[in-house]
């Protein structure tokens, strides 16, 4: 009988999984390539950030430099122990996880499942995706929360009060873990209006506010706890030197008012000659160790001060930047650009700290009270993923039509029997509020434009499923839960 029971089982998840093979194949290469990280690089992979998040994640209060969010996310991963590697695996558990709620999302939005295979590649298999997972960085975690506010609003029809409220709170714990989370809340609150619009306006509005409402009093009650700390509203403390950051490769100090005060941060070498971003900010040879701070303010308000002066004084060679970050996002390869983060930093190495960056860089956990293990490299797989990076890898052109392909199908074009609309405007809202909302704050760096990848390609996959034949088109509005045209009760 055990015999008969295990056989039919068997039958029944063949006959489950066949349809469903081009995605199964994708994760079980994400999962293979993700084992291989694991046994290259034990018990995870540090950057400066990563250790200031483990010692964050031993006390409950508003870290200084960053939101929260993260380092309670560490703290619940290792349970009061220093097990390191446990969040490494429970971060690409998470990678996974997304892959499966993004292919799951798409089947439900009525995309094919070849087409919903294909939108998950990117995270299950990019190699610079497989690298910061294995970090112990918030990005991963960061990524889930956006295809989770994607998830919640596109779910079911029609949009709910319960569906607005979760959204709302993950926008919030998307800004709670990067503050340029904040920005998400954007494209969320059009996306409710565009769901609702056929709806009464009391409707509309009641969604939208429960939305709003949730966002703020999770944002607005840590922004009061953190002034409790540290003596001022805000979500993170680091704000400041990163605008500092954004604007000294090309700050030119007689363009603008300077006070005597930050005169120290006024660069001394010719554009194009100065040291990168990082020596300028985060190193204790950085012109903001050298301020000599009045009464009542700090070095990172100070940074802020005269990053802002220096944003109005030269507004045409902000945007310009700006802008030309945002479109190097899109570039073919990972160069590095002038004054910014390397791209080395999320590369595979062969050995750590990576050449030329600070001892920081290592597979070595933080010591403990009584040592622990060094952390170690092993070359053999560790070679083989350095190799495979070097075309494993969604190039920026690609990136580029999955936007180009979103904005289309979002405005209309060839879309005007289908219902897709909203919900291909909300993949691609989400992934231009947190990519250009980082560098409108920060300089240039690979990290910050990763949620590209969990969020492009499910967008061109919307698109295309919008862009279908009129009959096609119209028989999947008929069943899709956010068609514009159609009358839904409350």
């Amino acid at each position: 009988m055990a015999r008969t029971i295990f056989s039919n089982g068997w039958r029944r998840l063949v006959t489950w999984a066949r349809p469903h093979w081009p995605f199964l194949l994708v994760l079980a290469l994400g999962v293979v390539l993700r084992i291989v990280v694991a046994a290259a690089y034990q018990p995870a992979l540090f950057s400066p950030d990563s250790y200031a998040y483990v010692e964050d994640s031993g006390r409950f209060a508003p870290p200084a430099l960053w939101p929260a969010g993260y380092p309670w996310f560490v703290a619940l991963v290792q349970l009061g122990q220093e097990a390191p590697a446990a969040i490494a695996i429970a971060q690409h558990l998470i990678g996974l996880g997304t892959a499966v709620l993004l292919y799951a999302l798409l089947l439900r939005l009525g995309a094919h499942r070849v087409l919903a295979a294909v939108a998950t590649i990117p995270v299950c298999l990019d190699a610079y995706q497989l690298d910061i997972e294995h970090y112990v960085l918030s990005d991963t975690l960061f990524e889930l929360l956006l295809v989770g506010i994607a998830a919640a609003l596109l779910w079911r029809r029609p949009l709910g009060t319960g569906a607005a409220v979760l959204a709302g709170v993950l926008v919030a714990a998307a800004a709670l873990t990067r503050v340029v989370g904040l920005l998400t809340i954007v494209p969320a609150l059009l996306a409710v209006v565009f769901l609702t619009w056929s709806h009464p306006v009391r409707v509309r509005l009641l969604r939208a506010g429960v939305l709003l409402g949730a966002f703020a009093v999770l944002v607005g009650g840590y922004a009061v706890w953190y002034d409790a700390e540290h003596g001022s509203y805000a979500l993170a403390g680091s704000t400041g030197r990163r605008l500092y950051g954004r604007v000294v490769p090309w700050v030119d100090c007689a363009r603008f008012t300077v006070p005597r005060y930050e005169r120290v941060l006024c660069p001394t070498q010719p554009v194009g000659e100065r040291p990168r971003v990082y020596r300028l900010v985060w190193l204790r040879s950085s012109p903001l160790s050298r301020i000599d701070v009045p009464p009542g303010k700090t070095r990172s308000g100070i940074a802020g001060d005269f990053a802002r002066r220096a944003i109005r004084g030269q507004p045409l060679a902000y945007a310009r930047t700006v802008f030309s970050d945002f479109l190097n996002g899109f570039a073919p390869t990972k160069e590095a650009r002038l004054g910014g983060y390397r791209a080395t930093q999320w590369q595979f190495q062969t050995s750590y700290p990576i050449p030329g960056f600070p001892p920081t860089w290592s597979t070595a956990p933080p010591s403990g009270p009584e040592g622990g293990d060094p952390g170690h490299v092993r070359t053999g797989p560790a070679s083989a993923l350095r190799f495979y990076q070097q075309f494993g890898y969604v190039p920026g052109p690609v990136l580029a039509l999955a936007l180009a392909l979103a904005l289309l199908a979002a405005l209309g074009v060839r879309t005007a029997a289908s219902g897709l609309r909203t919900a291909t405007f909300l993949f691609a809202g989400l992934a231009v509020a947190v990519c250009l909302g980082a560098v409108l704050v920060v300089p240039f760096s690979w990290r910050y434009q990763l949620p590209q990848l969990v969020l492009l390609a499910p967008a061109a996959a919307l698109a295309l499923t919008a862009m279908r034949t009129p009959s096609r088109a119209s028989a999947t509005a008929r069943r899709d839960p956010i068609e514009p045209g159609r009358a839904r009760s409350a």
